[in-house]
């Protein structure tokens, strides 16, 4: 996994993160 893929992935779980505490 590259880099970016990794930063990619880990903003995809924050903002699903963020959803969820919001809702």
């Amino acid at each position: 996994m590259t880099l970016e893929a990794l930063n990619g992935a880990d903003r995809l779980r924050s903002a699903d993160a963020a959803f969820h505490v919001e809702h």
